[in-house]
């Protein structure tokens, strides 16, 4: 429709502008009033002014509706930012207000008072499909989401990174303190892939399609998942491989793929990673990528860290009849270095042992909702002299806490060791001293 030059302010519309800004409460609705124009759509104008007559009913009625908090947050949402969030106590208050106020009334227009006579707002129900609310802020979502970089512990252990070579982000001192000779604190504060979620998550069941392989050929790799907590979220399942001995130094672990399932309560999905030559490549001396053959270490996992399952892969040279034995049982038990030792530790013979120094650790994954209380370890050591030790759980993301820190110079024979249970998917080892052995660990609530 065409109006003739300056009509609105012939009309006086103008005035009737400026007359309705003065009654806005926030600045959002000064803008709208801005915008405001004439128009030919005349179903669009029926409908706004069917929602505004409903809009003044309600607050006329006061039929509780939830309007208290009303605060313009748009200055403070634009401070929010990846790198870091800068809000004062008083934005982040009025934030969440006003994001609990937009909730409460998206549920109060998605109501029915009765069956028979409906929703007494109708026109404004189709507004509050339009309203754009974040629930992550309001507790009414799970997050997912898995972190894509390291994080130290402290600016000592700078540069601090994943991926990383063997012992490269490891002190090399032993004694921490002003006479000892550790100049950095090890490990990471959240490591690569690390997350939270507010459900808990099982990994069973991994299946490997073919144990032998030319470097041409590709395999499967699939495992189950299952929400095991009460409520709907996201896994990010992360596949992470090792070359186990390679002609150059290679990194300890690195990500070959990564699935992300959603999964309601008690749900489970199959999650399967396809691997071909490259998640199997590295640059040889030469400059050329090849993939060497030998064995490679597939791991199924929440976060670099928090390893689940894991299996292994044989390359073999050209020519060579790829085996159609059964792939190898998936191990519970991950460790930090010497994997050729692991099963030592649940072989049920005390003349054997995996064998570590100070700050390697054992991680066996549990089984699904698993409270441990107790484990019985058996230790050696050849100088017999103290170890130090820590037993550690974790209940997903990553994240271990110590439960218990003790000394023991009883070697050859299962000990008992006690402390405050908890529901945990992992429980870990860490040694503390050097050149310690560990024979034996008896621990029931371990996956098979």
């Amino acid at each position: 429709m065409i109006y003739p030059h300056n009509f609105e302010q012939k009309i006086g519309f103008d005035n009737i502008r400026e007359l309705l800004k003065g009654k806005c409460l926030s600045t959002l609705g000064k803008e709208r009033v801005d915008n405001m124009c004439f128009s030919d759509k005349f179903a669009e104008i029926e409908e706004q002014l069917c929602q505004t007559t409903e809009f003044v009913r309600i607050i006329q009625e006061e039929d509780g509706f939830p309007d208290q908090y009303f605060f313009d947050v748009r200055p403070s949402l634009k401070k929010i930012r990846i790198e870091g969030t800068y809000l004062d106590e008083q934005e982040v208050f009025d934030l969440r207000r006003s994001l609990e106020t937009i909730n409460d009334i998206v549920k109060f227009l998605n109501r029915d008072d009765d069956e028979e006579k409906g929703f007494p707002y109708p026109h404004l129900r189709t507004l509050a499909g339009d309203i754009i609310v974040f629930p992550q802020l309001i507790g009414n979502y799970n997050p997912g989401g898995k972190l894509t970089v390291t994080f130290p512990k402290s600016v000592g252990q700078i540069p601090f990174n994943f991926p990383y070579k063997p012992s490269s982000q490891i002190d090399g001192g032993k004694n921490p303190g002003m006479q000892g000779n550790m100049s950095r604190v090890n490990g990471a504060l959240y490591p690569f892939g690390y997350g939270l979620s507010y459900t808990t998550f099982e990994y069973t069941d991994l299946t490997l399609s073919k144990p032998l392989i030319t470097p041409n050929e590709e395999v499967e790799l699939c495992c189950s998942v299952t929400n095991t907590g009460k409520r709907a979220g996201d896994e990010v399942v992360q596949l992470y491989v090792r070359d186990v001995l390679s002609s150059l130094t290679t990194y300890e672990k690195r990500l070959a793929g990564f699935e992300r399932v959603h999964l309601a309560p008690g749900e489970s999905k199959r999650v399967t990673f396809r691997i071909d030559r490259k998640a199997l490549e590295l640059l040889n001396r030469n400059g050329n990528w090849v993939v060497e053959p030998g064995e490679f270490k597939l791991m199924i996992g929440a976060s670099s860290e928090e390893i689940r399952l894991n299996s292994t892969l044989t390359v073999v040279e050209y020519g060579q009849q790829p085996s159609t034995e059964a792939p190898k049982k998936a191990s519970p038990i991950s460790v930090s270095t010497n994997n050729e030792q692991t099963s030592r530790v649940i072989d049920g013979n005390l003349s054997t042992a995996w064998e570590g120094n100070k700050g390697d650790y054992i991680t066996f994954a549990l089984k699904n909702g698993s409270k441990v209380e107790e484990v019985m370890i058996a230790f050696s050591r050849e100088n017999h002299l103290k170890t130090d030790f820590e037993i550690q759980l974790s209940s997903g993301g990553g994240q271990f806490l110590t439960v218990y820190s003790g000394t023991t110079n009883v070697y050859g024979k299962l000990q008992r060791f006690k402390f405050k249970g908890t529901t945990a998917s992992d429980l870990r080892l860490v040694l503390g001293s050097d050149r310690v052995g560990v024979a034996e660990v008896v621990l029931p609530q371990m996956n098979e």
